[in-house]
């Protein structure tokens, strides 16, 4: 932890919430109300809340989006092709935003939305099939290609948010023995559905078992939990898990043992998590997001010799998500440095009058003020859609872009997250969220250091190549660099300054074939510069190139295309239908797409039948060859950037009924007899 001189310390005693905000180097005024008549103030005071007079573009930001199949931000899986075609869809409008991070919902009612030995497979995925394609896998694989973190959102605790039996969740769980739902002691039924109980070490071990098993088979760049910890529930409902353990705790009422139940499971995550890293070389995060209040209080925020936070809560009048029912001392996880990043989800605007957004934000800015933990806010974007009072949310259609132009105003906060993505793809139908997007967020940008890791320095980038395409089209290449885990492309007719956001135009990672790819088109001679990027966030020396070092050499592949596959009855003459997924394109459009045939792979021709396509994967039909021999088939897909060809596909006479059998049968004779008779059916 930080520590601050007696002096310094001394002089913040007694220092009042508002009074740290203002920074000389920041122009403020006063942030109109809605209707246009007085100003906006803090909770019960007239002291008006002051917005910067411009944006100030961050050099590093988290700019993140919640995305869960619960809310309808992505449809349930139905087969390969559609839920591939959706999740590319989720990037794209990603990237056009110039978002770059992912929190996606992999745990949601005590299951697994990805391969997983430890718990059942959800229901939102059932029909996907791991062995054949990890979708997961290969999701996150395209978030990194494209410079976008991924952070794997769990929901610890809980198992369903309808109403239910304790002898329901205990018989769906019995085939499962090694699953803590599956004993009584182990499972606590609230009042709205039903949750793993905290106080039970056995549920302890197996969420951060469930957590590990998640982080040892992907490429996480975090563990991301939201507010489900306790439930709603009644009164007495682990009052007996109390009794049983309460010897083993300083605690003197549940209510603090609830309290220090999840703070044990946090604390041994993190050590488990960190242990972790620094055997593997890992930098997974691990990041909470709760209900935007610790606890209410008069907001006021002094510092002890550590720089920890004396405070009794945020000048607010919400939902405390310490105190009942989610009993959740987020702050003491600050204060301990136990997580990385800490999203209070302060979904509320400006104006509402129980926590107006000022009054949540400048509180949670001072707690980490000296501390390592990075804060981001969580923005409730959904709420100028919802009707659900949310004040000025509902009145103010600039409520998002005073929220992103507010949090300028705190070096604390480094960055947003948006819930959810479902309202966020429409964003520009929004003035306040067109502003941000095109206005603010008009470049890319890195996420921030994780303060809580220790510094990794990436090797700088080797062997940078420009391939000129033609005239005005280029692509950089590079090879992936020891410890990068991303990389940011800069561009400058003149000399390239890491200091200027507006020359920053890309950030990227490594593809499936290890290589790193980057396009532009350009009319002029520029500079170009690539910077590594570690996981903990900090930067590598950098690596420069001039246009005028192009040539025509290609060293890389634009994209990998699979092999096509058939299965369906062959013999001479029997209709029959070639299927193939889109490429994996690394670099440029969506490619066209050509089939071709070969009796010998020496001779090849043009199919030119039609070829159908079923959201990203693809159908051809034709007739088979009046022949017995096989016959070979590959696909040939073209865009602006290059050409891939496919592995080749052997197809061969394929019978599996009887009636196949008689056909077969037929066409032989048929053959036979044309050849007598000199005249082919």
């Amino acid at each position: 932890m930080k520590r601050i001189p007696i002096l310094i310390f001394t002089l913040f005693l007694g220092t009042l919430l508002f009074s740290l905000d203002i920074h000389a180097e920041i122009s403020l005024e006063p942030l109109e109300n809605a209707e246009g008549s007085g100003y906006v103030t803090y909770r019960n005071q007239t002291t008006e809340v002051m917005i910067p007079t411009e944006y100030t573009a961050q050099k590093t930001e988290f700019r993140a989006v919640w995305v869960s199949p619960l809310v309808g931000d992505v449809g349930l899986y139905t087969n390969d092709g559609v839920f591939k075609s959706e999740l590319l869809g989720v990037l794209d409008v990603m990237e056009s935003f110039h978002l770059n991070a992912i929190v996606f919902h992999v745990r949601i009612m005590h299951d697994a939305l990805y391969a997983s030995k430890l718990n059942i497979k959800s229901n939102y995925i059932a029909g996907a099939n791991f062995e054949q394609w990890d979708y997961l896998e290969w999701f996150i694989s395209e978030c990194h290609r494209r410079g976008i973190e991924f952070h794997a959102w769990l929901n610890p605790y809980r198992i369903t948010n309808s109403q239910t039996s304790l002898e329901f969740i205990t018989s769906k769980y019995a085939k499962y023995s090694f699953n803590p739902a599956s004993k009584a002691d182990n499972v606590i039924i609230g009042n709205s559905g039903a949750i793993l109980n905290p106080g039970e070490p056995a549920v302890r071990k197996f969420v951060i078992d469930t957590c590990m098993e998640l982080i040892e088979n992907y490429n996480i760049d975090a563990i991301h939990f939201d507010d489900y910890f306790y439930a709603s529930m009644p009164a007495n409902s682990d009052y007996s898990t109390y009794l049983k353990y309460k010897s083993n705790s300083q605690t003197t009422n549940i209510n603090d043992w609830r309290r220090e139940q999840i703070d044990l499971f946090i604390e041994q995550l993190s050590t488990t998590m960190r242990s972790y890293n620094q055997d593997n070389n890992r930098q997974v995060q691990l990041g909470i997001a709760p209900t935007g209040i610790w606890q209410n209080g008069n907001g006021v925020v002094t510092y002890d010799a550590n720089g920890t936070a004396v405070t009794n809560g945020s000048n607010t009048a919400g939902q405390e998500h310490y105190s009942n029912y989610l009993y959740c001392n987020t702050k003491k996880w600050v204060d301990n440095e136990w997580i990385d990043y800490i999203i209070p989800q302060s979904y509320w605007s400006f104006e509402l009058k129980a926590a107006p957004y000022a009054d949540v934000v400048d509180w949670w800015a001072k707690v980490v003020r000296y501390k390592k933990v990075n804060l981001y806010t969580g923005m409730g974007f959904y709420r100028h859609f919802s009707g659900d009072s949310g004040a000025s949310w509902e009145t103010n259609l600039y409520e998002a872009s005073n929220q992103v132009l507010y949090n300028t105003k705190h070096p604390e906060i480094k960055g947003v997250c948006i819930f959810n993505y479902k309202y966020v793809k429409s964003a520009l139908l929004n003035p306040g969220m067109a502003k941000v997007l095109n206005e603010y967020w008009v470049n890319p940008v890195p996420t921030p250091a994780i303060e809580t890791m220790t510094p990794l320095i990436p090797q700088a980038v080797e062997s940078l190549k420009i391939h000129q395409v033609d005239n005005n089209r280029l692509i950089l290449w590079w090879k992936p660099s020891t410890d990068a885990t991303k990389y940011l492309i800069y561009r400058s007719e003149g000399a390239i300054n890491l200091e200027d956001t507006t020359q920053l135009v890309g950030i990227v990672g490594a593809n499936k074939n290890g290589d790193c790819l980057f396009s532009q088109s350009i009319d002029y001679e520029a500079n170009f510069a690539v910077v590594a990027v570690s996981g903990t966030g900090h930067q590598s020396m950098v690596q420069t190139i001039h246009t005028s070092e192009a040539t025509t050499d290609m060293p890389f592949e634009v994209g990998i295309l699979n092999v096509p596959t058939y299965n369906s009855v062959v013999y001479p003459k029997a209709s029959m239908q070639i299927n193939f997924a889109s490429a994996d394109i690394f670099i440029g459009s969506v490619m066209d797409y050509q089939v071709y045939e070969s009796d010998d792979q020496e001779e090849w021709t043009l199919l030119t039948g039609r070829l159908r396509s079923f959201g990203i994967t693809y159908g051809y039909t034709f007739d088979y060859p009046n022949t017995l021999h096989p016959m070979y088939v590959k696909i040939v897909g073209m865009n602006e950037f290059g050409t891939l060809t496919s592995p080749v596909l052997k197809i061969e006479i394929r019978i599996y009924q009887p009636s196949d059998l008689l056909s077969l049968s037929k066409r032989l004779l048929d053959n036979q007899l044309a050849s007598i008779f000199g005249h082919d059916e």
